[in-house]
């Protein structure tokens, strides 16, 4: 097997792919390299060399992947967001799973005590209340308190 790009350079250049998001130009030019030809004659004849290459085009296409899935989530969840103006309209719309995700970002903490409850959202203050009063708060909004049995 014929060495085209030497085996530092090789390293140094699948280094600089992954970092460029496979533009090879980029990573030639990164790793000091002359051109691309030496680096596709190398992958052309060096099965280990071709295998590292391929390996990093499946890392970046499952990252690509990941990074498209999160832009729709968040796409989604922003025309939601818009199209329902408070809070309790986009509860009410969700569905069961949709819903404990909705509490999860909006709750900071919530502390359960047998006396008190604590509950601090991200967007407003602390709203502490004995528990009397944050049954009647439960039932107000439609959130059923979870009561050990």
């Amino acid at each position: 097997m014929r060495n085209f790009v030497a085996p530092d350079r090789q390293k140094t250049f699948l280094r600089f792919l992954r970092t460029h998001l496979l533009n090879v130009t980029a990573a030639c030019r990164s790793s000091g390299l002359a051109g691309t030809a030496g680096v596709y004659l190398q992958r052309r004849s060096d099965e280990d060399f071709r295998r590292r290459w391929e390996q990093l085009d499946d890392e970046v296409l499952q990252i690509d992947l990941e990074i498209e899935t999160i832009k729709q989530k968040a796409v989604s969840a922003q025309s939601l967001t818009k199209s329902l103006t408070t809070f309790g309209e986009l509860y009410r719309e969700a569905l069961p799973e949709e819903r404990r995700e909705l509490i999860r970002l909006r709750v900071n903490q919530l502390v359960w005590k047998p006396d008190e409850i604590r509950l601090a959202l991200l967007d407003s203050p602390e709203v502490y209340q004995r528990l009397g009063e944050s049954q009647q708060l439960v039932a107000r909004t439609g959130f059923e308190p979870v009561l050990p049995a």
